[in-house]
């Protein structure tokens, strides 16, 4: 026998041996379903499970048909009887020369994976607009201001299609160590479905926000790839929402930060090479659904400097330019594009302008609110600030001063919708509130949580109001959760409105409001 064999043997014997415990009947295997099987439970290369396999194959030619337990006991009992054979010919010299040389291949294997690496870095990914087709105007007919003036109140579907699972350093795990696998319940909602879009449409919502990860769902980081399972999971809730006749809008979201925690220089080049093949593949995957369907570049671009904006500006132009060339129907589709930090007053000091575009009208912008956060976002007193209680006049406690918000009031609010107003809706430029909520919070005074209720319905009321008047079109963002502090106003393990007052309240401003694109 092989010496190399021999080693493989031995560790077998010690691998069957920690399996045993958990093995019951199992039905004779073919010899793939077996390593598949061997692979799964004792997380071993396949390369090691064929060795150890054509070693079996060696003592018993008709191992594909023995049980395991079968298998088992054989290899035990020979385990018991070459013991000292074993030892004898595995000496010490022998072993350190088997790591050597396990340990010299592992490293060729790196180095070719480093050098892939630099070659991918160099010569980009594959392109995925292997098919673009002539401009298709058809169910392509309105412009980005007549959608607008079609589309009402919004809904996130927030904490879901993003979720991540985070490893132990912090890292986002995705594909490359969870292939085939969805993470949409990584972070405690249920898988998504169509009785939420059902329940959504029915509370009277008709724009359907899907925040949605790509990047995560990318086996081989050397091409790109999105897994196919993905693109189709992500259909499947973009059709339940068209079925009602809902806009829907499907962006690439924080996705671990590849883009949004990366707005420099260092990272321009490659950013821009994946915007370019996670939207070719993404465009051309959609392209024959119709206006109904927007594509959104980013989601929160952590952008602070006239440097960082020049590197999104790059990545808007590579979203817009990657969409536009796969044709057909997404020549003519409206694309959203993200201010920095999809902040507005971000956006007042630094933005650039729009991307370049082949078609004229066919873009919206986006920022989102949740200001004053100590009040919206806070769940609990940080170093740099208290959480606030309450907000909007009349509703502060006495009390409770320190509770009361002290920026972000009514008049700020305004001030800064009607900035969104001159740069872009004056200008024909449709923006998206893409983000708007504010925490429910409980407490076990009376009158603390009354007037808390009440900030908060004042607050939703004020945001969904002025919003539409300045040309804005809010899209509630719901993580998902009923349990306060949360911002969740929708069941959907039932499928309902959970909030009902605050639904109600903002789709009352809805139709209190003198919407911009209506007047």
């Amino acid at each position: 026998m092989k010496k190399k064999y021999l080693l493989s043997l031995l560790a077998g014997f010690c691998m069957y041996a920690s399996l045993q415990a958990q093995v019951s009947e199992i039905q004779p295997m073919k010899t793939a379903d077996r390593i598949a099987m061997w692979k799964d439970s004792l997380h071993l290369k396949k390369g090691q499970i064929e060795k150890i396999w054509a070693i079996e194959k060696e003592y018993n030619p008709e191992f594909d048909t023995v049980p395991f337990e079968g298998i088992f006991d054989a290899v035990r009992a020979r385990e018991q009887t070459r013991q000292v054979k074993i030892q004898e010919v595995l000496t010490e010299k022998q072993r350190v020369r088997l790591v050597q040389m396990e340990e010299n291949d592992r490293k060729a294997k790196a180095s070719a994976v480093a050098q892939n690496s630099q070659e991918q870095t160099k010569n980009g990914f594959p392109s995925y607009n292997t098919n673009p087709l002539p401009p298709d105007k058809t169910g392509m007919e309105h412009s980005a201001v007549e959608i607008a003036k079609r589309m009402g109140l919004g809904w996130n579907m927030g904490n879901s299609f993003e979720s991540i699972r985070w490893g132990e350093n912090g890292t986002a795990l995705g594909a490359t160590t969870y292939p085939g696998e969805s993470f949409e319940t990584a972070w405690g909602n249920v898988e998504a479905n169509k009785r939420i879009s059902d329940g959504i449409f029915k509370a009277g919502f008709t724009v359907f926000r899907i925040p949605c990860a790509w990047d995560l769902y990318v086996a081989d980081t050397t091409t790109a790839k999105i897994q196919d399972f993905w693109l189709a999971r992500v259909k499947k809730m973009v059709d339940s929402c068209l079925v009602h006749d809902m806009y829907v809008l499907l962006n690439i979201h924080l996705d671990g930060g590849w883009l949004e925690k990366n707005c420099n220089p260092e990272m321009q080049e490659i950013n821009n090479r994946k915007q370019k093949a996670y939207w070719e593949q993404i465009a051309t995957y959609f392209r024959d659904y119709d206006e109904r369907l927007l594509f959104a570049g980013c989601n929160e671009p952590n952008v602070h400097n006239e440097v960082q904006m020049q590197v999104l500006a790059s990545y808007e132009q590579t979203f817009v330019d990657a969409v536009r060339s796969t044709g057909g129907k997404n020549y003519y589709r409206t694309l959203i594009i993200q201010g920095p930090s999809t902040d507005i007053d971000e956006t007042r000091r630094l933005f650039l302008g729009m991307p370049k575009d082949v078609v004229e009208g066919r873009l919206m912008f986006e920022v989102h609110y949740y200001t004053p956060w100590n009040f919206a976002g806070m769940e609990k007193d940080e170093d740099w600030g208290k959480e606030f209680y309450y907000w909007g006049e009349n509703n502060c406690n006495p009390k409770d001063q320190d509770r009361c918000s002290t920026y972000g009031d009514l008049q700020f609010m305004k001030e800064h919708f009607a900035m969104m107003k001159e740069m872009f809706a004056d200008k024909g430029i449709p923006v998206i509130l893409g983000e708007f909520a504010c925490n429910r919070k409980k407490f076990d005074d009376p009158v603390v949580q009354k007037l808390h209720h009440k900030s908060r319905m004042d607050w939703l009321y004020e945001v969904t109001k002025n919003a539409f008047e300045n040309g804005l079109i809010p899209v509630y963002w719901d993580n998902g959760y009923t349990t306060a502090p949360s911002m969740g106003v929708f069941d959907r393990v039932k499928g309902e409105v959970y909030d009902t007052e605050a639904v109600d309240v903002m789709m009352k401003a809805t139709a209190d409001a003198k919407k911009y694109w209506n007047k």
